[in-house]
């Protein structure tokens, strides 16, 4: 007997339902979640200037201290215009007020150097020095200042458009024009690559293997790599002596008074503001240490208070506050905020 094969039945109705749920969830779930790109890793790239983190200066609030710039030289050689990149940090931060620019001759020739830079209003001295500069290529050390040294037995100056790296330390000192006190101190080094130019060296004193002393010309290098260090190493220096002068109390000096009105040498420039409640002091007495000369402090007395009633650029109008009438008044006398308005 034959064995008849069975026709084939459809699908019925609830098979197809199901089919066609898988298939638009898969379609769904392809939407939702796309394939992720193929990771590569990313390839380094050779002679690129390294990332440089800048120090980034906190926002100053309050009358701003009125401050010079000066700048020293190590022994045998001058990096020029070292003292403009301090003034330009110090103007840009907006928490200075710079005086002109110091006589550096005329005062290093005083006896009392404070004194007369006192006479000009600043209350606290920027003092900057390169120490080291050190400037590399891939023939080796081309030259150097400070403890970095020359290396080997002579040097060679760059010339042409070579790809160096240059190093670069700066001090910068913070001094107290009322005592002479150093109220901060810090070191930066700044890093920079770039075009090795033709530097204009000025020898002084050169010798078959060594080279005593010489000078740089700062308008020839502030574009190389060795003024970007510089500038790099300064700018780090001044943002660290700023955030711990910020803490130093503001000071102004009585420039003169009358019957009625006593006026500081400190205005809209120092960021006075009507209101403003002031101190009038006189220095009493300087202790210093007897067995270094260091200045440990300075004594002060009360003498009024006084509230400022007029504002101009550089001067600033104060009446003598109530309970402290009939004080004897002296011109540079110390003034100090005691409420800001």
């Amino acid at each position: 007997m034959m064995n008849r094969k069975a026709p084939s039945q459809p699908f019925s109705a609830i098979t197809l339902t199901l089919v066609a749920l898988v298939i638009s969830s898969f379609a769904l779930s392809s939407d939702a979640a796309p394939r992720r790109p193929k990771y590569s890793r990313p390839k380094p790239t050779r002679n690129q200037e390294p990332r440089v983190v800048e120090a980034t200066p906190k926002k100053h609030s309050g009358p701003r201290k009125t401050v010079a710039v000066w700048p020293k030289y190590e022994p045998g050689f001058k990096f020029p215009g070292v003292d403009e990149l301090v003034v330009d940090e110090l103007v840009n931060s907006n928490a200075f007020t710079v005086v002109e620019r110091l006589n550096i001759q005329a005062l290093e020739a005083e006896a009392n150097m404070f004194e007369n830079v006192r006479h000009i209003g600043a209350q606290l001295i920027f003092e900057v020095v390169v120490t080291d500069v050190d400037q590399r290529s891939s023939q080796g050390l081309q030259f150097g200042l400070g403890e970095l040294g020359l290396g080997g037995d002579g040097f060679d100056v760059v010339v042409g458009t070579s790809r160096t790296t240059a190093k670069a330390t700066v001090i910068v000192r913070v001094i107290e024009t009322n005592s002479g006190k150093i109220i901060s101190s810090h070191r930066a080094d700044g890093t920079a690559t770039g075009s090795g130019l033709n530097l204009g060296f000025a020898y002084q004193d050169a010798k078959p293997t060594k080279l005593e002393g010489f000078d740089v010309s700062f308008g020839k290098i502030e574009d190389t790599s060795v003024g970007k260090a510089v500038a790099r190493a300064v700018k780090l220096a001044v943002t660290k002596a700023s955030h711990k002068v910020n803490s130093h109390p503001w000071e102004a000096r009585v420039a003169d008074f009358d019957e009625q009105f006593v006026y500081l040498n400190a205005g809209t420039n120092a960021g006075l503001k009507i209101g403003a409640q002031l101190s009038v002091n006189k220095i009493g007495k300087t202790i210093s240490d007897p067995q270094t000369g260091e200045v440990l402090d300075v004594v002060t007395l009360p003498v009024c208070r006084l509230e400022v009633v007029s504002v101009k650029e550089k001067i600033a109008v104060c009446k003598i506050a109530n309970g402290t009438a009939g004080v004897a008044i002296e011109k540079n006398m110390i003034v100090q905020l005691i409420s800001p308005n």
